[in-house]
């Protein structure tokens, strides 16, 4: 299979539980919940890394592109995330052609279906991008993205 990842930030309660029959060093808490949950949205984004934006904007010496605002099952506000990109994998101008387009859906511009489609001209195997025509395509005018499963 796909080894899938969500990356989030935050407090946790990390160590060992248990008694004398069953004994488990875990991690347990909200930060790790929802970095569970960003790595089941990956399935449903075509990616295999997504970060919460607390990730993004602290890692300085990385690259990132939006995804979206992202609404977990049994979240009531929505999570900003982000797919790392690696600069030797990127095309040529591709990123921000990206970035173009998703300012143009955020802002929810009908001119965003054209921006995403003339980059699967040349992107045609990202899955992000044609994740993002195909919502566009179905209605969506805005980056949330709603997931009702966990």
């Amino acid at each position: 299979g796909v080894t899938r990842v969500g990356i989030h930030r935050g407090p946790a309660i990390v160590g060992n539980f248990g008694g004398q029959r069953f004994f488990d060093y875990t991690a347990i808490g909200d930060t790790v919940n929802t970095a569970a949950r960003l790595e089941g949205a990956n399935k449903h984004i075509g990616t295999r890394l997504c970060v919460s934006g607390p990730v993004a904007s602290s890692a300085t010496s990385f690259v990132f592109r939006p995804i979206g605002t992202i609404f977990l099952k049994g979240k009531h506000e929505g999570i900003e995330a982000f797919e790392p990109v690696s600069t030797v994998a990127a095309h040529p101008g591709g990123e921000e052609a990206y970035e173009k387009a998703f300012a143009l859906m955020k802002e929810g511009d009908p001119a965003a279906s054209e921006a995403f489609s003339l980059l699967a001209e040349t992107h045609h195997e990202d899955a992000l991008i044609r994740l993002q025509m195909y919502r566009l395509s179905h209605g969506a005018t805005s980056t949330d993205i709603i997931l009702g499963e966990k």
